[in-house]
């Protein structure tokens, strides 16, 4: 006895259970469109690798797998990549971790992410890298999301000065904070002790000063 046909029983998952956080960058309409899954075949005869092909060919997808499950649906399962910042650049370009400039999003998707500004950031083409020093913004900015979600999602901008002095914006207390040229991990764990112990929304707080040795320095509004 054959199997019997695929009746385009179609199920689309985008991020999966083993991925603890993930944004969804492409719609369902979209992944299933391109997939192209033929209808009125044998779920047999359908050529899976061929799906996972096209499918691997869309912006954002990090990785695809189809699979056949009788008797007549196939699944089609999607992982996405995960940006960690937003590039203000002629409009807001999603940033992956390694640098590369992601194409905008479909119109209605809306990104939680912060935003990255500076100088030091060279005008940048979709699928290409940022200079250097955006580079090492992003892996930075990857690192921090991972090891302090709770900040991470703090900051609304990184700015990146001409010099490659770094400055935060803080969503909570709505402050600019510099962090300086290097060691910016170590300077934020500082950075989170501080805010720790200061009211949310600043009071008189003007900036916070992370650039001198092993020392905060907070300045307050005149």
């Amino acid at each position: 006895m054959q199997p019997p046909s695929c009746s385009a029983a179609c199920i689309c998952r985008i991020g999966w259970a083993t991925t603890p956080a993930f944004n969804v960058l492409l719609s369902a309409e979209t992944i299933l469109k391109t997939a192209q899954v033929p209808q009125g075949e044998r779920t047999f005869q359908i050529n899976v690798s061929e799906i996972e092909a096209r499918l691997e060919a869309l912006p954002f997808v990090r990785e695809v797998q189809v699979s056949r499950a009788y008797p007549s649906t196939v699944e089609i399962w999607v992982k996405e990549q995960q940006p960690v910042a937003l590039l203000n650049q002629k409009g807001l370009w999603p940033l992956a971790a390694d640098g590369e400039v992601l194409p905008q999003v479909e119109a209605g998707v809306r990104l939680d992410l912060p935003v990255v500004t500076g100088a030091a950031l060279d005008p940048a083409a979709e699928g290409k890298r940022l200079s250097a020093a955006g580079v090492q913004l992003c892996e930075f900015i990857r690192t921090l999301r991972q090891q302090n979600a709770v900040m991470y999602h703090d900051i609304s901008e990184f700015q990146l000065q001409a010099n490659g002095g770094l400055i935060l914006y803080l969503y909570s207390h709505g402050v600019p904070v510099y962090v300086g040229r290097q060691a910016w991990l170590e300077r934020c764990e500082r950075l989170d002790t501080v805010l720790r112990q200061l009211p949310e929304h600043g009071g008189r707080l003007a900036a916070i000063d992370l650039r001198f040795e092993n020392q905060v320095v907070t300045r307050v509004a005149g």
